[in-house]
C-alpha cells in the first residue's frame, strides 16, 4: 500500500566586482552567516556531505562528488535564508532541537546510502519519503506555510541506484525550497512514487511555486546527472505562474 502523509510547517550587501570567488569561497562567506545556535545542526550535514566524498570511489566518484559538494553549498545557502527569515535569536529552543533533529535525520540518511554496497536490493520508499519530510521540516520556514504531501508506493533498487533516486530527489525538492516560492508566503510541495506498469517506476516532484518559462523537457544539472544513472531522462512541465514538475520514469 502506498505511503500518504501530509504536513504544514510554518540580500547579500552590494560589493565591488572583483574576482569570481570559487564554490568552497562562497560557501564559507555564506557560513559565517549562521549563528552559533544553528551551527551544529549545520555541521552535521555538513559532515554528511563529507562523508559521501570520502565514500565517493569507482566510475561514479564525479557524480557523488559533485553532488555531494553541491549539496553542502545549497544547505549553506538554505540555512542562511532560514536565519534571515526566522533569526535564532527569536526562536525557542524547541524549534532550534527540532531543526537539530532533522538535520541529524538527513545526515543518517546521506550515511546510509554513500556507505551501502550491499549486492541486494534494497528498499527505497522509507528513505525518500525522510529526505523530503525532513527538508520540508527544516527549511519550509524560508517560505513561510509550507505543505508537504507525499504518496510513495514500495520499491527496491541496487544500492548504486537506491543513492541515485534519493539524492536527486533531494536536489529537486531543494530546488523548489530555494526557487520555487519567491515573493510568496505559503506553497505547496508534492512527492509521488508510483508504479505505472510492474516494470518500472516514476517519480513525480512537484510544486505549485512560480514555474518556469521553458519549452519541452530539457537537461538540468545534478538532477539529471543523477536520474542517468536510473537508465532514464529528467522531464520537467512548467509554465509561467502555475508551478513546475519534474518526472522520471525508469525500469524497477
Amino acid at each position: 500500500m502506498p505511503l500518504s502523509s501530509s504536513l504544514r510547517v510554518s540580500s547579500p550587501a552590494a560589493h565591488t566586482p572583483g574576482p569570481k570567488s570559487s564554490r568552497f569561497e562562497q560557501m564559507a562567506a555564506a557560513a559565517i552567516s549562521v549563528p552559533e545556535a544553528r551551527s551544529t545542526a549545520l555541521s552535521v550535514i555538513l559532515g554528511a556531505s563529507n562523508l559521501d566524498i570520502q565514500h565517493a570511489h569507482g566510475v561514479l566518484q564525479p557524480v557523488w562528488v559533485n553532488e555531494a559538494i553541491h549539496r553542502a553549498y545549497n544547505m549553506v545557502l538554505l540555512f542562511g535564508a532560514l536565519e534571515r527569515k526566522a533569526p535564532a535569536t527569536t526562536c525557542h529552543p524547541y524549534v532550534l532541537l527540532s531543526e537539530l533533529r532533522h538535520a541529524q535525520q538527513l545526515a543518517d540518511v546521506s550515511k546510509a546510502i554513500s556507505t551501502s554496497s550491499a549486492p541486494v536490493l534494497l528498499r527505497c520508499s522509507h528513505g525518500l519519503r525522510l529526505v523530503a519530510c525532513s527538508l520540508v521540516e527544516l527549511f519550509g520556514m524560508t517560505v513561510g506555510q509550507l505543505e508537504l504531501q507525499t504518496c510513495i508506493e514500495p520499491i527496491t533498487l541496487p544500492a548504486y541506484k537506491r543513492r541515485a533516486l534519493l539524492l536527486a530527489v533531494c536536489e529537486l525538492v531543494i530546488n523548489a525550497l530555494r526557487h520555487a516560492f519567491q515573493g510568496r508566503e505559503d506553497g505547496l510541495i508534492t512527492v509521488r512514487l508510483n508504479r505505472p506498469r510492474p516494470s518500472h517506476a516514476e517519480v513525480l516532484v512537484e510544486d505549485n511555486g512560480s514555474g518556469m518559462t521553458m519549452g519541452r523537457s530539457m537537461r538540468m544539472g545534478i538532477a539529471s546527472d543523477l536520474v542517468s544513472l536510473l537508465e532514464t531522462d529528467l522531464t520537467y512541465r512548467s509554465r509561467a505562474g502555475h508551478g513546475t514538475c519534474a518526472t522520471m520514469t525508469f525500469p524497477s
